[in-house]
């Protein structure tokens, strides 16, 4: 009794509201409350008619982080049991639509999974995200670490996910670095975008994960899968508070920066698409209209109907500056007359 708190919730498709979070001192417990479209306890579900449930798990100090519905209207939950900020191990719970534990999830028998990966140290589920395919991603902090894992529908740990089919990833963002997943998202190919923070250099930075379907960072995106930043270049702490992707791919993270006082941060990150030239190593010269546009790399909008990447009010030409260029394996060259004649690119700088 006393100390309630709640962290994340969700709307139902009767635009009802599940609530999540801890209730109890000092030892927490599981709290899910559900609320009337008008924000009235919802007397049909929970314990006696009272709108609520609480589940103690253990002994010890027990909470809820994050809450996402399934598409059988089931209640998908994450959040941690132990000591706070010691011995923590992560939990993944279902309950049903009417607020009782689902016995059918999981291995246990319980409604409830628990993963614990070291004998000490901070392990929690901080968010919980669903695939096309129901699939449970989970994300959250084992040690030091950025952890996320994925359940089948069931509640079992999926064994073609992450690492030597463990179903879990963990991914070390900076050495000796404390790092924190905020929040988890799906994109439209599957790919499984972490927001968070790193503390990589002596100081938090935003930090942004991104692994493909099967639990590999993805080496298309930022550098082998991960972009750190320091929000104000100041050598400042700058926390992660929450991220989502927008209609284009494009990825939002909110936090807080520190200079001079706290200060509100925003920061988005283009989903631009890797390009991707067919080049044979041993080839000559080329001939005819071969290799790739530039129009296909750089394309204005207006006019629309193109790649429509380039966006300027005061011009209508669009071209790119070549900087450097990796002749390891050949040699570059360019055609300004389509293929009729090709120039070997040769030496190129930042002033040539």
């Amino acid at each position: 009794s006393g100390n309630e708190t709640y962290f994340e919730a969700a709307i139902d498709s009767s635009d009802r509201i599940i609530t999540v979070g801890a209730t109890g001192s000092p030892n927490g417990q599981f709290l899910l409350a559900r609320y009337t479209s008008d924000g009235n306890l919802d007397t049909s579900f929970g314990t006696a008619g009272t709108g609520f449930v609480t589940t103690d798990v253990t002994s010890s100090n027990d909470g809820l982080l994050d809450v996402v519905l399934d598409n059988s209207g089931n209640i998908v939950v994450v959040g941690y049991s132990g000591e706070l900020s010691a011995n923590e191990s992560f939990r993944l719970a279902r309950y049903t639509p009417d607020g009782e534990l689902d016995t059918s999830f999981g291995t246990a028998g319980t409604g409830i999974e628990t993963l614990d990966l070291s004998a000490s140290g901070l392990e929690r589920l901080d968010r919980v995200a669903l695939d096309s395919s129901g699939n449970i991603v989970v994300a959250g902090s084992s040690g030091e670490d950025i952890l996320v894992a994925r359940y089948t529908p069931s509640g079992v740990l999926d064994t073609t996910f992450g690492t030597a089919g463990t179903g879990i990833v963990l991914t070390d963002v900076g050495t000796n670095s404390a790092e924190f997943a905020r929040s988890v998202e799906i994109d439209s190919s599957g790919n499984i975008v972490v927001f968070g923070q790193s503390n990589t250099n002596g100081n938090d930075d935003f930090a942004v994960i991104r692994y493909t379907a099967d639990g590999q960072l993805d080496p298309t995106f930022g550098t082998n899968g991960i972009v750190v930043t320091d929000v104000q270049d100041n050598n400042q702490d700058d926390q992660a508070g929450d991220g989502s992707l927008d209609n284009n791919g494009d990825i939002l993270l909110t936090g807080r920066s520190e200079s001079g006082g706290v200060k509100f941060a925003v920061a988005r990150y283009e989903n631009s698409a890797p390009i991707t030239l067919n080049i044979n190593e041993d080839d000559p010269a080329p001939s005819g209209a071969v290799g790739t546009l530039v129009s296909d790399l750089v394309d204005l909008n207006p006019p629309a109907g193109g790649s429509d990447n380039v966006t300027d009010v005061d011009d209508t030409v669009t071209g790119i500056a070549i900087t450097a260029a990796d002749t390891t394996n050949g040699s570059w060259f360019y055609t300004t007359d389509g293929g009729t004649n090709w120039t070997a690119l040769g030496t190129v700088s930042d002033a040539n």
